[in-house]
């Protein structure tokens, strides 16, 4: 009843963000972010805004699946620096109710000149999030991010993606490993691949390496992006699928 109930909400505001974009300019474009699970390069301009939602479910062999939304403002702090404030709902299964359940702050700075032109084929990023459980006010989720993308021309553009999580009770920290490439299909319609993984480096609760990999797609019109895709557990440990639907309207 409840993760129906955190459905037919998501796709409300899918619908809602949908018929925003015949209220928008088509001359101005988005683009912002053809991977629905690497970090990209690109960051808002100076005094940028937009919103973004992310749908993800986690799908286990064993009953212990679990959806999560994932909503924040982002904003252009410079044309190189953005601010993102997320806010976080769960809902597992074989629970009773949808939680709301981190907080936090996020920095992504990009290395590199804003403009493509200038930019070179190579650019990268370097991101930082401090993230607060609800359930307890005496730990922290701390994350750190390096992304690196190459775009050989407009059609194609490949990135790879490495960061560390923890959490500062000391419960659990953990590092990531990701990479994609995405290339135009038809028009600004793109396609592509991604994978992804992590690697204990401690953990109560008896985390296991695993890796994943899956197809992605991503379509901009106008001020509004959509991308998304699922990842398909590759190691023994890896969830079943982990599919996500990202979508974004700037202002």
């Amino acid at each position: 009843m409840y993760r129906s109930l955190l459905i037919r909400s998501s796709l409300a505001v899918v619908a809602l963000t949908l018929a925003a974009v015949t209220l928008v300019p088509r001359e101005a474009q988005a683009g912002r972010r053809p991977f629905f699970w690497v970090w990209d390069t690109e960051v808002m301009p100076e005094r940028g805004v937009e919103w973004e939602s992310w749908y993800t479910e986690r799908i286990m062999s064993k009953p212990t699946d679990q959806t999560q939304v994932w909503t924040a403002p982002i904003v252009g702090l410079t044309d190189r620096l953005e601010l993102a404030l997320p806010v976080e709902w769960s809902w597992w299964q074989g629970s009773q109710k949808t939680i709301f359940d981190w907080y936090g702050a996020e920095l992504r700075y990009r290395i590199g000149d804003p403009d493509p032109d200038a930019a070179g084929p190579l650019t990268g990023l370097v991101r930082l999030a401090v993230h607060r459980p609800i359930r307890s006010r005496s730990e922290l989720r701390l994350e750190a991010n390096a992304v690196a993308s190459y775009q050989p021309s407009v059609s194609c553009k490949f990135n790879l993606d490495g960061g560390v999580v923890a959490v500062t009770s000391g419960s659990e920290a953990l590092a990531t490993y990701a990479g994609g490439g995405s290339c135009k299909a038809i028009g600004e319609f793109r396609v592509g691949a991604e994978f992804f993984g992590k690697v204990p480096l401690h953990s109560d609760v008896g985390a296991q390496a695993m890796t994943m990999a899956g197809p992605n797609f991503s379509f901009t019109h106008g001020r509004f992006w959509l991308t998304g895709g699922a990842l398909i557990g590759i190691t023994q440990f890896a969830p079943v699928a982990m599919p996500r639907l990202i979508w974004a309207i700037s202002f």
